[in-house]
């Protein structure tokens, strides 16, 4: 029944009594099935083909897809998916090659695609290189090279595509005619056994002619481009079942074949539609990069394309445009704040990187700015505690020289009666002795006064230089204000301009302390004046001495006759115009030390209100609310810092201190 269950056995079943006839049918029929199963397995080899070439076609669009979207986007990743899939369209494996081992023209084609792909590899690394030197990705000649090896590329394996196109398509109806061709001659044979096996030939027949039929119609159907048709007879053991199973290898290839063809239109339309959301989205980012570098942070991208790549792009540049502007609108707060003089202002975000240290210098600039103007509202303070300490001290000087000159002139008046008193004795005197004792008295009085004067000038050059050392600390605090604003002038013009009001308020304090400092030499050179004058007429007095001391050398023995008679006479006489000569140059030093106190203290007068001023200046600035000035006393600070404000105001009050005590606890009447 095996045996029989086989188209070749049924025919030598049916026509068994004519064995030589049967077998050169059957020996023709043999061939025709052999002929029909080579043109079978030509068109499974070709469906093969076809899928393995449509596998070469897919890497090849893939390749050039991704290399699009490496020129939009030139990243590491994106490079490696391109040399990836370079290395599929250059790479074939032996299951694939076996395929065309009978077709060298597609062998050609694939070795001419893999020195392509080499060709193409060498040209993307020298791209690489190009765009990280800065090349525009669109205007190399690489990306030229490489788009036309790419169209070469896939242009060969669409030509290896349409060929096995082509011989599926010219191996169907070769089929189609064989299966005829078989057909007649099955039929044929079946009349010649017609008269031997008539039942058997028929049964035959009919078999044979309805699964032919059937296998006619559905390749028929197939090369119409129809692979949903369902093929019958897969199931058989036989010749025709193999056949039936070729047709449904056919089916199933053609389908992938359809399959693969529907695949690839849509890949297209994916590849165009991204490209047009990539065209919207560049166009976006353009302009949101423009406003930002006219320095506008507040545009946004739109995080929402259906993309996540894109979407990825537009969510990390929103995040750094609002970092950007959240950086700037802080620092702008902190600046505006210091032009309004408001020194509380301060940046409070968490930055990092480069507004991290905008954050650190914008801070630390506002910080020593506040420390500065606690620094100077310290000096302004301590130059006018001691302004005015020194102008009481003056104060005290000058009423305790009004009252002394008073004392001196009525002093003054009772010398004056005394001495008309003592004339009128004297007159007696020289009625004895009128031209010895004269001289005598004359010269005696010129020395003793000279000795007088020369004291009382000594005097007042002691206190001069007592006033010039004054003067001189006083100069040394405007000179150190004056520096202080000439420091604080350099780091408001650091600053630009936050730092304009600040100048501003340097340079008024800067022209005080010019103003204290001219006054104060103004009364130093006058004291420096009063001082040379008084030299002068020291020397003066020594060189009258000297004469007046060869003068009484002359009389002194004339005097010596006439002593005993005027002695009396002559020793009131000398001690009271001895007196009122000392009384009288008392009295003029007085009144000119009351003139210079007088100009002492409307100099002094004049530093209070400017250091009034600056003080005023200073208090413009607002600091932090709560902040304590700390002053830093002389144990905190090192050694070399004593030079400035503060230790000045120290040495001021210290002397002034120290030069009014004396002059108060000084006896006036010996003096």
């Amino acid at each position: 029944m095996k045996l029989i269950s086989s188209v070749k056995g049924r025919i030598y079943a049916a026509f068994v009594s004519v064995v030589a006839v049967i077998l050169v049918i059957a020996a023709m029929a043999v061939a025709m099935a052999f002929l029909a199963e080579g043109l079978f397995n030509q068109y499974r080899d070709a469906a093969r083909q076809s899928l393995e070439i449509n596998d070469y076609v897919r890497d090849v669009e893939t390749l050039r897809q991704e290399f699009g979207d490496y020129l939009q986007a030139p990243t590491a990743d994106q490079a490696a998916r391109v040399r990836e899939m370079i290395l599929d369209v250059g790479t074939t494996d032996a299951d694939g090659m076996a395929f065309f081992v009978n077709d060298p023209v597609s062998v050609d084609a694939i070795e001419t695609v893999t020195i392509q792909s080499q060709q193409y590899d060498a040209a993307f690394t020298k791209l690489e290189t190009a765009i990280a030197g800065g090349a525009d990705p669109y205007a190399t000649a690489e990306t030229t090279q490489l788009r036309d090896l790419g169209i070469q590329m896939s242009e060969l394996y669409n030509a290896m595509s349409d060929r096995a196109k082509d011989a599926q398509n010219a191996l169907g109806p070769q089929i189609a005619s064989q299966q005829q061709l078989q057909l007649i001659f099955i039929v044929a044979v079946g009349l010649v056994g017609l008269v031997i096996g008539i039942g058997v030939a028929a049964v035959t027949a009919r078999w044979l002619g309805r699964a032919i039929g059937g296998m006619t119609d559905t390749m028929r159907t197939l090369s119409g481009g129809d692979y949903d048709v369902a093929i019958s007879g897969t199931e058989a053991k036989n010749e025709l079942g193999e056949m039936a199973r070729a047709l449904e290898t056919f089916r199933d290839n053609g389908r992938q074949v359809a399959e693969a063809e529907v695949n690839k239109r849509a890949e297209a339309e994916r590849t165009s539609a991204r490209a047009e959301t990539m065209a919207r989205f560049q166009s976006a980012f353009d302009g949101v990069i423009a406003r930002a570098m006219n320095g506008d942070f507040t545009a946004r991208l739109d995080s929402h394309h259906g993309d996540p790549e894109i979407d990825r792009i537009a969510d990390n540049l929103n995040g750094m445009l609002t970092s950007i502007e959240t950086a700037l609108d802080e620092a702008d707060a902190v600046l505006g704040a210091l032009s309004r003089a408001d020194l509380r202002e301060r940046m409070q975000g968490d930055y990092a990187g480069a507004f991290g240290r905008l954050k650190a210098s914008t801070n630390n600039v506002a910080d020593k700015l506040a420390e500065m103007v606690s620094e100077l509202r310290e000096t302004s303070r301590a130059l006018k505690t001691a302004t005015a300490e020194i102008l009481a001290g003056a104060n005290d000087l000058s009423e305790r020289t009004t009252r002394q000159a008073a004392t001196i002139e009525q002093t003054s008046a009772a010398m004056e009666q005394m001495a008309t008193t003592v004339s009128l004795n004297a007159e007696r005197a020289r009625d004895a002795s009128a031209s010895t004792d004269k001289v005598t008295h004359v010269v005696e009085a010129s020395s003793a006064v000279m000795d007088q004067a020369t004291s009382a000038m000594s005097a007042i050059e002691t206190s001069s230089g007592k006033i010039s050392n004054i003067i001189g600390l006083i100069d040394d605090i405007a000179f150190q204000t004056n520096l202080l604003a000439l420091n604080a002038s350099v780091e408001a013009a650091r600053a630009g301009e936050a730092g304009k009001g600040f100048a501003v308020v340097a340079v008024e304090v800067r022209r005080l302390a010019q103003s204290a400092a001219q006054a104060s030499s103004e009364v130093k050179v006058l004291i420096e004046q009063s001082a040379t004058e008084v030299r002068n007429g020291t020397r003066l007095v020594a060189d009258v001495a000297g004469r007046l001391g060869d003068i009484i050398a002359g009389v002194r023995q004339t005097a010596s006759v006439m002593e005993t008679i005027a002695s009396d006479s002559k020793t009131q006489a000398d001690g009271i115009a001895e007196v009122n000569v000392a009384v009288r140059q008392m009295d003029e030093m007085t009144q000119h030390n009351a003139a210079l106190v007088e100009e002492m203290n409307a100099s002094i007068e004049q530093t209070e209100g400017q250091a009034g001023k600056l003080d005023s200046l200073v208090e413009t600035f607002t600091l932090a609310d709560g902040r304590t000035l700390r002053v830093i006393t002389p144990a905190e600070k090192p050694a070399a810092a004593d030079t400035g404000a503060r230790a000045l105001m120290g040495k001021v009050k210290k002397a002034a201190k120290a030069y009014f005590g004396g002059a108060a606890a000084e006896d006036w009447n010996e003096f």
